[in-house]
């Protein structure tokens, strides 16, 4: 059975690295896609328009799932005494609903018919995990800068707001709300991919969870 130390194993921290760095670029297009869909519906594209929107919102849907997948290691990895037991379970739940809501997405979109029930929710609700786990684990993050420490707390504010605003009559403030999680976390992934693969050990965790 794999011990916690497979998270700092060469092939695992080199991923970490990568899908940080993913999760940047993705990070553009989404709002590059987000702008050209309202250019495009201005100008009277409106096919170009819909295909450009779609495409926004599957990558906002991928880059919610690659953040919770980098926050579990985050968690596990960074933070003092490996944060609390009770977050690292919502992390996962986190992930889970951040996974299943593209794939749900993707088969409205060929099928026309859901595969859950109000699986809209699913992002929201991953969205508040995220920001409970960052709120609750504050005392475990003294290593990290107060501005990291907003940015963190913030985006998964503007996330919501945009899966909130990301429909017809309100996309303005949805790409508004893109770009500005550019501003937000371009940087903090930016030195994840860094840090990540120069990572050695893990913190030391406690016998027992809090």
């Amino acid at each position: 059975m794999l011990n916690d130390d497979f998270l700092i194993l060469p092939g695992v921290k080199n991923t970490v690295g990568k899908l940080s760095a993913l999760a940047r670029t993705w990070l553009v297009f989404c709002a590059v896609f987000g702008v050209a869909e309202i250019l495009c519906f201005s100008h009277d594209y409106p096919t170009v328009g819909i295909i450009c929107g779609i495409l926004s919102s599957f990558l906002l849907n991928l880059e919610l799932s690659v953040l919770s997948i980098l926050i579990i290691w985050c968690h596990e990895v960074l933070l003092l005494k490996r944060g609390y037991g009770f977050t690292r379970f919502f992390s996962y739940l986190s992930t889970l609903f951040a996974t299943v809501y593209p794939v749900c997405s993707t088969y409205t979109i060929f099928t026309g018919k859901p595969l859950l029930l109000n699986y809209g929710l699913l992002p929201f609700i991953s969205c508040i995990l995220i920001l409970f786990i960052h709120l609750i684990n504050l005392p475990n993050m003294e290593a990290a800068s107060r501005r990291l420490k907003i940015r963190l707390g913030v985006f998964p504010v503007f996330l919501l707001l945009i899966f909130l605003f990301d429909q017809p009559g309100l996309l303005l403030l949805s790409v508004i709300g893109k770009l500005a999680l550019i501003l937000l976390l371009a940087q903090p992934l930016r030195q994840l991919a860094n840090i990540a693969p120069r990572v050695i050990s893990m913190p030391e965790k406690e016998s027992a969870d809090e």
